[in-house]
């Protein structure tokens, strides 16, 4: 896992201490090592911060080349699959002189081109330089686990695997239209557009092609999600063993590095049944990590369960209330472009930062299993009474449902929603729910879950890895029939009839009050945040610049207000109260942002 940043600039405005600012500013993504490509004749900078995790030797150095100079590689992130296809390449007369997938990256790419891309088992975003055919070729994963961003202004063209990287090379200013939308759901949904002017996301499942000598860009897909009818007719006892041999492989194949791993263990299904085949699949106790918060939702009792029933290691991190707010400025760097309000990534981030200091370089999670088997109270909405009603209506409780917005333009914002639905490939979609978990994998997580993962944890210079998204596990659950994920004919708001399959296989590791625990939503509480410092969340969202009272108007704001907080926390199913918390989390959180972030 690393950090990888670069431009083209034939004009000569910028030089290699661009390049060093780049570093800088990306040095949290790999401070074990950097290292800078610089051809000043054609005006390539290429550069990369390293955090060792295989291959620990100097022979990992990036960027790293061909044998001739001729391809030049930065590389962030792991091909997990990287010794078979080493192997395959051996055979076809290719030498190696390390042990890193980076390597096999080169070769795969000399040997394949472009094809290369389907052998690959992994996250990873990087950026080639072919100098026979003067282009520069970025490429992001499958389900977008990797962050890549570009940008072409003033005919430079430049990347990161951040944007504040970009400041080395001008003022970031933000994208308006982007902040509304942003508003308006609680994550930026778009695969392409960001909060800042000029700055784009290299979508997930695609590669970018840039031509020096024409300055032009060109975008291709080349994975998208698919039904495959053999796994969709399987009979429930054999979809169940495949999965499970697929799981048993994703783990063991994400267990491997040559640093120490850990597991962020929440006493939920998901990481539950990642602690608990990792463990069976380890040859020493493993190593687990648990939050607390010291409020109803708290779940270290059951992390603690978990722990003891496989025999694993257990740490708890304590989150003190009012700690997130009270650090917001120095913590609100890491969001990064905002892509998501997610309080989650500062959990992420204050994990990250007790494992960082035992040592821990390495962490899976369960990121992805609610996604994939339809874990979350909204896929209800494919069953009874939901299904009855009008397609139509069904997106829009699904909008609600996932931004908690009745009144910020709350219709216009659904018709993006609704055209992003329209946009998804109807012919591998059966019904409402693969149209729900089609739009969540290729939509939601890259832009939303997996930002927070990405950037928590990398902040902290810790690798996350995401076992539930290794592509053939997502193929392979996207094609089940639904019934074998969400159980019966209708909706159940007590008893677990969600996740249907992955319980099934758990039982093989855990104890039955884990197997069917309900799942519980959200990690932190952002009203018991806010309310522990309301004073502060006023201070920013009043000031006469904010962004809230140019939007709204200070008299909406003050109205936001009236009860100086004592409100926030209430019941759930309060819509107004709920929509009123998210709104206020949701501009504090932009305020804070705009008035620290460009500061830097």
């Amino acid at each position: 896992m690393c950090g990888i940043f670069g431009f083209v600039d034939r004009a000569g405005v910028f030089d290699q201490g661009a390049l060093e600012k780049m570093s800088q500013l990306l040095l949290h993504r790999g401070p074990d090592d950097f290292g800078f490509f610089v051809d000043q004749k054609n005006g390539i900078y290429f550069g990369h911060r390293r955090l060792s995790i295989v291959d620990l030797s100097s022979a990992g150095h990036q960027p790293m080349a061909n044998e001739d100079g001729t391809i030049q590689i930065i590389f962030n992130g792991e091909i997990f699959n990287f010794k078979e296809i080493r192997e395959e390449l051996i055979a076809r007369g290719h030498a190696f002189s390390s042990r890193t997938d980076t390597e096999v990256i080169i070769h795969a790419y000399e040997e394949y081109g472009m094809g290369c891309l389907q052998k690959f088992n992994g996250m990873f975003a990087f950026a080639i330089y072919d100098k026979r055919k003067q282009e520069i070729v970025l490429v992001r994963d499958r389900i977008g686990i990797k962050p890549l961003y570009y940008q072409q202004r003033d005919n430079i063209f430049s990347w990161a695997s951040e944007v504040t990287a970009f400041r080395a090379l001008g003022k970031l200013q933000i994208n308006p239209t982007a902040i509304s939308e942003l508003l308006g759901f609680q994550y930026l949904p778009s695969n392409e557009r960001t909060t800042i002017k000029d700055v784009f996301k290299l979508p997930p499942g695609h590669f970018l092609i840039y031509n020096m000598e024409s300055k032009t860009i060109s975008i291709a897909q080349y994975w998208k999600l698919k039904l495959d009818n053999n796994i969709s007719g399987l009979a429930f006892s054999s979809a169940k063993e495949g999965l499970e041999k697929l799981l048993i492989d994703s783990i063991k194949l994400r267990l491997e590095a040559d640093v120490d791993v850990g597991v962020m263990l929440s006493g939920g299904l998901d990481s539950s049944v990642i602690a608990a085949i990792a463990q069976k699949n380890s040859s020493k106790r493993v190593r687990t990590y648990t939050a607390g918060f010291d409020e109803k939702k708290d779940e270290r009792p059951f992390a603690k369960i978990v722990a003891n029933y496989i025999g694993a290691q257990y740490e708890e991190v304590m989150i003190v209330p009012g700690q997130i707010v009270t650090d917001i400025e120095k913590l609100i760097t890491h969001f990064d472009d905002l892509n998501t309000f997610d309080g989650g990534l500062l959990v992420n981030y204050l994990i990250a930062d007790k494992m960082h200091e035992r040592g821990i370089k390495v962490i899976l999670l369960g990121e992805g299993a609610d996604e994939i088997f339809g874990g979350y109270s909204w896929f209800g909405l494919s069953k009874l009474p939901f299904n009855a009603l009008p397609t139509y209506l069904k997106k829009y409780l699904y909008y609600y449902s996932t931004s908690r917005n009745l009144s910020f333009a709350a219709f216009r914002h659904f018709q993006e929603i609704n055209k992003m639905f329209s946009g998804l490939d109807k012919k591998n979609i059966r019904n409402t729910f693969d149209l729900i978990s089609n739009y969540e994998i290729t939509c939601q997580l890259p832009n939303n879950y997996l930002m927070k993962v990405d950037k928590g944890t990398m902040a902290q210079s810790v690798e996350a890895r995401v076992p539930y998204l290794d592509y053939r596990v997502v193929e392979f659950a996207y094609s089940l029939k639904t019934d074998y994920k969400l159980k019966g004919l209708c909706q159940n708001f007590k008893k677990t009839n969600e996740k249907y399959i992955l319980r099934e296989i758990a039982r093989n590791y855990l104890p039955d009050e884990i197997v069917t625990r309900k799942k519980r939503g959200g990690m932190i509480s952002i009203a018991a945040e806010m309310k522990s410092n309301i004073s502060k969340v006023k201070y920013y969202l009043l000031d006469k610049k904010s962004l809230g009272v140019e939007f709204f108007g200070k008299k909406k704001m003050e109205k936001l207000f009236a009860n100086d907080g004592k409100d926030l926390g209430g019941s759930n199913w309060n819509f107004v109260e709920v929509e009123k918390e998210m709104f206020l989390w949701k501009l504090f959180i932009l305020e804070v942002w705009r008035q620290n972030y460009f500061k830097l």
